[in-house]
């Protein structure tokens, strides 16, 4: 097993920890070429889906979510600072608005899964899932999530009730109640999740790192979160070169023979 396919190996158990992952594919892939031998390795993860049920291309573009969260393409090239500066607030806001809505989204699905808790509620459960559109709709785009205070104000203006107040008043089983609700937790980890790194060790010699930085002792090293998910799937490459010695001795020794067999041939005439 080489460095690399230990590498391939131990990401599949390190790469569950990650939350947002659903799946990971490792390849390392070989190609001959008598001097040299070129070796390219390609990991690709795919995203779990269901984190954020509302499409992120609904309020940004492919090319603003892609440079966002993997600085590609890079949309403030040429830019001066203060110019850039403009580009990734305007990105910046459409993608804390996207984020925050969902959390929104989903904070509603763990109201309803709890509906019948609800004291006094202005509607019954079908209508309240049926307002959540216009809801959504409704919220400021500055506004961001602060505290649970600023959900239950969101709420309690909306709906003209206080119905719902219980539910982010983190004192109450009512709040407890409703994050054990597990899409919630699953949003509410992803924002505290940290990078995640590792190191890949390819044979021979590093001819480029895709998007990872190459360590001084020699290993590539990437980092994993996720936001790199967001687009989509997300693949990290690396190639290197091993270069085949006993190919040079070969062709020597060949090219040897060849040059003695003409002298003796030449002497023979």
């Amino acid at each position: 097993m080489t460095p690399c396919d230990e590498v391939v190996s131990d990401l599949h158990t390190d790469i569950k920890a990650l939350n947002g992952v659903q799946s990971s594919k490792a390849g390392l892939d070989k190609s001959f070429k008598w001097f040299y031998t070129d070796y390219t390795f390609t990991e690709t993860f795919e995203r779990d889906n269901s984190i954020c049920p509302l499409p992120i291309t609904d309020y940004a573009t492919t090319d603003e979510v892609s440079f966002w969260c993997t600085g590609q393409p890079n949309l403030t090239e040429g830019c001066a600072p203060c110019e850039a500066k403009s580009v990734l607030d305007d990105i910046e806001n459409k993608m804390v608005r996207w984020f925050f809505l969902n959390y929104v989204y989903i904070q509603m699905d763990a109201i309803a899964a709890n509906y019948d808790l609800a004291v006094g509620a202005p509607m019954d459960k079908a209508g309240f899932i049926a307002s959540r559109k216009d809801f959504l709709a409704q919220i400021p785009s500055n506004d961001i999530l602060q505290s649970c205070d600023s959900c239950a104000v969101l709420f309690r203006n909306y709906y003209h009730s206080e119905a719902y107040d219980a539910f982010f008043d983190e004192g109450s089983e009512l709040y407890k109640k409703m994050h054990t609700y597990k899409p919630l937790a699953d949003i509410e980890n992803s924002i505290t999740d940290g990078r995640y790194s590792y190191s890949l060790v390819m044979p021979g010699k590093v001819t480029d790192t895709g998007c990872g930085l190459l360590s001084e002792e020699g290993a590539i090293i990437y980092k994993l979160d996720m936001s790199r998910l967001i687009p989509g799937k997300y693949v990290i490459t690396a190639t290197s070169r091993v270069t085949n010695i006993w190919a040079f001795g070969v062709t020597a020794l060949v090219i040897l023979v060849a040059i003695v067999s003409l002298f003796r041939k030449r002497n023979d005439e």
